[in-house]
């Protein structure tokens, strides 16, 4: 393939810029990671985002066919048809972004997210735009951020005005985090994301370059067994990943609905197992009560903080994370902000 030496924003790249292979990029890219920490980071090298409740999707688009990938890198286009048609008109692109449900507050809701997806209605579903990998013919990952994101506004451009309502692009503030998060946190969002605005994308990367400010407690759990009163659910016993074992977490005890238990005591059921799965000693202990099952299943959850033993404290259910694999949930700890 010839080398592209405009992007669609029309700025020409520099020679420098050139020398990278103009091939679009074959296969899966795994995503850029978020560091999470407690407050996010000042100086003018950082762009913040609003952090969105939803499914982490990469948008492959080439000679008018569509793919969505899971951030595992599972083809999920067939859960997503109405955004997937929507690209198409895309031309040769590789996203990233989160596809979310909106609420009537006009706020991401992860559990309408869940519903939609069970009951299989998409068609209002949102998908959040906020990279550029791969354009036309241009590998776009050794760019830096600005260049990515610029070259993604004018892109979406060319949807129409009933698409452009499906694929948003997701703009950003430069400047004052510390206000933005503030700002974020009183608007009832999850929080924001920062990110360098001078640097390359850099698939499964955790050093940083990226990171999130919460406004609530919020984890992903996996599911090592559920709670019973006679013959009816009481709670889930959850567990997380620490030094490569997997250790007792605490229960989770609320959010659970007519609407999103049945699926979750279906996926309950279907890995139920003899064996206490936890590799660390103490609770919970075996019981007529307590019922074990495979630790693959991965919980959304929001909590209030976590106890001196590690342990989850007023843990409430948002959804299931089919997204996620188990084995990559991580009890997350808020670090001090990186330094411009």
């Amino acid at each position: 393939m010839p080398a592209r030496t405009t992007l669609s924003s029309g700025k020409k790249l520099t020679s420098s810029q050139r020398q990278y292979r103009p091939d679009f990029p074959a296969g899966f890219i795994k995503p850029q990671l978020c560091e999470l920490v407690k407050s996010p980071p000042a100086g003018d090298n950082w762009v913040h985002e609003a952090k969105l409740d939803g499914y982490r999707m990469q948008m492959q688009v080439w000679n008018g066919k569509s793919t969505f990938y899971s951030r595992k890198g599972l083809d999920w286009t067939h859960r997503f048809p109405e955004i997937a048609r929507a690209c198409q008109a895309l031309g040769n692109a590789i996203i990233d972004g989160e596809v979310c449900a909106v609420g009537n507050d006009g706020l991401p809701t992860f559990a309408g997210l869940t519903d939609a997806l069970g009951a299989k209605r998409t068609g209002s579903l949102v998908y959040y735009v906020f990279d550029l990998m791969a354009e036309n013919t241009g590998n776009l990952v050794p760019y830096p951020l600005s260049t990515r994101k610029n070259a993604l506004k004018q892109l979406v451009k060319k949807l129409k005005r009933g698409d452009r309502e499906r694929v948003v692009y997701v703009d950003h503030h430069r400047g004052d985090g510390k206000a933005m998060h503030e700002a974020a946190c009183k608007m009832g969002l999850e929080g924001i994301v920062s990110k360098r605005i001078d640097v390359p994308y850099q698939p499964n990367d955790r050093s940083g370059i990226w990171c999130k400010a919460k406004c609530r407690a919020s984890q992903e759990l996996v599911v090592g067994g559920w709670k019973t009163t006679g013959s009816a659910f009481r709670s889930l016993i959850v567990g997380a990943y620490r030094g490569g074992e997997f250790v007792h977490a605490g229960t989770v005890g609320t959010g659970f609905n007519a609407r999103n238990l049945p699926p979750l005591t279906a996926a309950l059921k279907a890995r139920a197992s003899s064996h206490r799965p936890f590799e660390n000693s103490g609770q919970p202990k075996a019981s007529r009560d307590v019922h074990w099952v495979e630790p693959t299943l991965v919980i959304e959850t929001e909590i209030a903080s976590w106890t001196s033993d590690n342990l989850v404290r007023q843990a409430s259910y948002k959804g299931l994370r089919e997204d996620k694999d188990a084995k990559d949930v991580v009890v997350e700890f808020a670090h001090q902000p990186p330094k411009d």
